[in-house]
Formats: structure tokens, C-alpha cells, sequence
């Protein structure tokens, strides 16, 4: 598990599961797995991006329900799944640049559909950010924000995201920086979030503390339907914060929602 997968487990819990194979693609200094499905011509091409420690076997369920006619990839990052680590320094800039060469690679050069669900969500945000023009629309899954709180071992205490002295505290600093110039860093690129409706008490967490860390938790998530000035905040009040699988139904259906509304016509802001 990485960094980012130990830090969120304690606050927002992640589902394990095992490796999914897929196609090894050598990046030169390493090899990533990816599966796709659909047909290969089709566009745009939807793009999953996992939790902290999760891996492209969490999109299994959404992928084998969504029909032949959406082109969709999910992978594994460096380290993770069944893909090769990768270079040292390991930060999420690194991992995003991953993700580039990887489609790049693959041909995948059109702009893309991204789907990022918890820890996924920063990195979907951190592609725009990079590279803006290459993404059509995004899908965030009950994402992590980086004003969210989190459980620190180190310090034995709850801080903030963006108090972490690590690589994603580095990620989520530039993702605030950058929300402060560009709040709508999305344009009018269409955007859907949607946020769990049903979340777990930490242990050793008093009543009252964690009423306020759930509504601190639930006011980020929905704030982030502001990243695009065409946007859906969807609540789930019958899942967990791993919506893809307690109802892949509602992400296959808000996936097609996203890609049909991407016709030929529509010109995404630069």
C-alpha cells in the first residue's frame, strides 16, 4: 500500500482486492498494467483512477456493466496492483506523468472522461491541472479533498490533508494554491460528484467530534462540484464511500450520463 493508501485507510476505510491482469505497458523505466473494455475505436475514452491502496480490480464491477459501445481503461499505479514500481522520488506528479506516457502510449491521445474515486479524486485533479486540454469531463467518487482530516501515526493526532509534510500533503497544497486563482479549473467541462451518504464512526471518536468531521466531510465533498460550471452533486444515502461497489449501478449510469453528453459538437474552455 502506498503512502497515501496507510494515511486514508484510517479515516475513510478502502476495500482490497486482488490484482486484476491486464496488458503490461513498458513506459521505458517501467511497466504499468492496464485493462481495457469496450470498443477500441470508440470516444471518448473513460479513464479510472483508484483510491490509496486500491488498484484497477475496484473497476471490475463498473467496467463489466457498462456496455461495449464506451472505450474504458483502469490501472495500476506504479507500485500498486500488478504494475512495476517506479522511479524514486514516488511523488503524485510523477504518478500523473505516469498516466500521460501511459495513454500516450496507448494512443489514447483524444481528450478522456476521468474517473476518480477518494484518493483518485486528487489525482483526476491533478491531471487537469497538468494537463487540461486532454480531459472532456470528469466523474468524482465520493473524493478526498485536501481540507479533509486525517488520522496522522506520526503525530497521534487528526490533521488536515493539506497539513501532511509528505507527498500528498505536496499535492494537495498545489491543488488549494491553485483552487484560489482558478476555482473552476474544469471550465464548462461537464462534471459529476457524488458523495456517500453513509459513513463510519472512527474509533475513539467522540459524538460530537464526529458529527463535525462528517460535516465537515460532507460540505468538501460537495463543494467540488464547483471545479466546473457544468455540474451535478449527486448524495448516495445507501452507500459507503466505496460507491463503485456498493452501487455500481448509479456510477455506470452517471458514466453514461457524462459520455453521451460529449458529443462531436460540444468545444471544451482552454
Amino acid at each position: 500500500m502506498t503512502f497515501a493508501g496507510r494515511i486514508l485507510t484510517l479515516l475513510w476505510g478502502l476495500s482490497a482486492l486482488a490484482a486484476q491482469d491486464g496488458t503490461l505497458i513498458d513506459l521505458g523505466t517501467h511497466k504499468l498494467n492496464i485493462v481495457c473494455t469496450g470498443a477500441a475505436d470508440t470516444r471518448p475514452v473513460v479513464i479510472f483512477e483508484a483510491g490509496g491502496g486500491g488498484s484497477s480490480s475496484g473497476w471490475k464491477g463498473v467496467q463489466r456493466a457498462l456496455p461495449a459501445t464506451i472505450r474504458t481503461c483502469a490501472y495500476d499505479r506504479a507500485g500498486s496492483g500488478k504494475s512495476d514500481p517506479g522511479p524514486e522520488p514516488r511523488t503524485m506528479d510523477a504518478e500523473v506523468t505516469d498516466l500521460r506516457r501511459l495513454l500516450e502510449k496507448l494512443g489514447i491521445t483524444e481528450p478522456i472522461v476521468l474517473v476518480g474515486q477518494s484518493l483518485g479524486g486528487i489525482y483526476a485533479r491533478l491531471y487537469v491541472h497538468k494537463y487540461r486540454g486532454a480531459v472532456a469531463g470528469m466523474l468524482l467518487i465520493d473524493p478526498t479533498e485536501e481540507h479533509d482530516v486525517v488520522f496522522n501515526l506520526t503525530l497521534n493526532r487528526w490533521i488536515t490533508v493539506i497539513e501532511l509534510k509528505d507527498a500528498l500533503g505536496d499535492a494537495a497544497r498545489s491543488l488549494a494554491e491553485a483552487r484560489q486563482t482558478d476555482p473552476a479549473p474544469l471550465g464548462n467541462r461537464p462534471l459529476i460528484v457524488i458523495g456517500a451518504g453513509k459513513r463510519v464512526q472512527p474509533p475513539g471518536t467522540s459524538a460530537e467530534q464526529w458529527l463535525e468531521m462528517r460535516s465537515s466531510r460532507d460540505s468538501h465533498v460537495k463543494e467540488l462540484s464547483k471545479l466546473s460550471t457544468d455540474s451535478r452533486f449527486i448524495l448516495d444515502p445507501a452507500s459507503g464511500h466505496n460507491i463503485e461497489h456498493d452501487n455500481p449501478k448509479l456510477v455506470v449510469e452517471t458514466i453514461q450520463e457524462l459520455v453521451s453528453k460529449l458529443s462531436p459538437g460540444r468545444k471544451p474552455e482552454q
